[in-house]
């Protein structure tokens, strides 16, 4: 998960498949990384694709996340 958090950091919201490809992974265990790790959230939607960002800090802590 620490690599697609670096990647993230550096590349901003891309799809599980974009991030699969360049970290040269399967694409469906990036997807359920993203979901279960609460550092990942869906931004936005493009068409059916879903855009994978980093949770900001700040609301981790507000919330009770971290």
């Amino acid at each position: 998960a620490d690599e697609i958090y670096i990647h993230l950091l550096s590349t901003g919201a891309q799809t599980a498949t974009d991030i699969a490809e360049v970290l040269g992974k399967e694409s469906p265990g990036i997807a359920r990384i993203l979901h279960d790790d609460k550092r990942f959230a869906v931004v936005r939607k493009d068409g059916k694709s879903l855009l994978y960002g980093i949770v900001d800090r700040h609301h981790q802590e507000a919330e009770g996340w971290i």
